[in-house]
């Protein structure tokens, strides 16, 4: 079973590492965490990409990442 994990930063938290570090503990703490995220949300990917996440399937709106065990979440 996948852990799926949403989130959300208000605007004046953004740009400050807020979502990163967020990401980074709760996929600590996940076994198999999986993230939604729709193509367009360049922000998300990114920081899902910085944590350890690795595009796992593409089509329609969303892309599904999904955490790479073999990265070291720092």
């Amino acid at each position: 079973m996948e852990d799926h994990v949403a989130y959300e930063v208000f605007e004046e938290y953004r740009n400050q590492g807020a979502a990163t570090q967020a990401l980074r503990e709760i996929t600590t703490r996940m076994n198999r965490p999986v993230l939604d995220i729709r193509k367009d949300n360049i922000y998300s990917i990114k920081t899902a990409k910085k944590v350890g996440y690795k595009l796992y399937q593409t089509g329609g709106t969303f892309e599904i990442y999904v955490y790479d065990n073999s990265s070291k979440v720092k």
